[in-house]
């Protein structure tokens, strides 16, 4: 992480949106982190009424932060743009950072990420967005530089800062998509309009990029990252649906992303337990995706 980070807020207004369902502590620790570095609303996706959800969303707007309560289960990408709304309602706000219940920011965060946009601004360079090099431990893939600035490829939504200027030309995340892949279609869109996404050297979020199990290989434990089982539903069927939309324009990205998919998939199922399951989603999420069929997903008929 660069050095002289603290706490301080930058120059520039920036506000938090935090995406909420459920939440318990984590919810509270990240926005404790990032509290004291700009303002913060916190977007409730419609959590089941609960007296604990009740008492985090307290928690954290007595720590200053402006709670949203959506009234349905509505996603990620409704979450965070009901925040983004709020969040632009104030002319003077210059920057929204997004970020995710279970993350956390470290201290001098916002300001390292507004300040590099500005150097990269001055250099005269469009600027999409800003994402710290490491998130969860994983770091970001990088597609080469500019004017000795590190370009981003497909940023994760938790910890990204976007520029409003961005925001009001492009217009808010795709609803649609509700879950998984909502980051990386704003990510095509940006740098189709020759935006630049940069990466933030060195800087890291916290943050739970799905559960970790531990298999055995050969006598080996070996950690394999596996999502909720839902969640292969989403990731199968939105990306048929970008490939749909974006294969052409892209082929490199659409290449690399059936390809990091084919892998996890294969990985997940040879090793991981719940094999069974995970393909079931996986083919609902195929059939619905080359139908066209967007939003949240119904719930069963019992």
């Amino acid at each position: 992480m660069p050095e002289n980070a603290d706490n301080s807020p930058s120059d520039a207004a920036v506000v938090t949106v935090v995406s909420a369902f459920a939440p318990g502590s984590s919810l509270v620790e990240a926005v404790r982190s990032a509290i004291g570095q700009s303002s913060v609303v916190v977007v409730d996706d419609g959590s089941p009424a609960d007296g604990s959800v009740d008492a985090t969303l307290d928690a954290v707007e007595g720590l200053g932060a402006r709670v949203v309560r959506l009234p349905r289960n509505s996603g990620i990408g409704a979450a965070l743009n009901a925040g983004i709304r709020d969040a632009l309602a104030d002319p003077d706000t210059s920057y929204v950072l997004t970020m995710d219940q279970d993350s956390t920011l470290p201290a001098g965060y916002v300001a390292i990420l507004v300040s590099l946009a500005d150097e990269a601004r001055t250099a005269g360079i469009r600027v999409g967005s800003v994402a710290p090099e490491f998130a969860g431990g994983l770091r970001s893939n990088r597609s080469g530089e500019l004017s000795g600035f590190v370009l981003a490829r497909e940023p994760i939504q938790s910890g990204l800062l976007v520029p409003r200027d961005v925001l009001e030309k492009l217009g808010l995340l795709d609803e649609a998509l509700f879950i998984d892949g909502v980051d990386t279609e704003y990510f095509l869109r940006t740098t189709q309009e020759g935006a630049r996404c940069l990466v933030a050297p060195g800087l890291a979020t916290g943050h739970q990029l799905g559960g970790t199990l531990a298999v055995e290989v050969l006598g080996r434990s070996v950690p394999v990252t596996v999502a909720s089982t839902f969640r292969y539903y989403y990731q199968q069927r939105n990306l048929v649906i970008l490939l749909r939309r974006w294969a052409r324009r892209r082929p490199g990205w659409a290449a690399t992303a059936v390809a990091k998919h084919v892998r996890h998939v294969a990985i997940t199922t040879l090793l991981a337990p719940g094999r069974r399951a995970r393909l079931a989603e996986l083919r609902a999420g195929l059939v619905d995706g080359l139908r066209g069929k967007t939003g949240r997903r119904p719930e069963p008929t019992r």
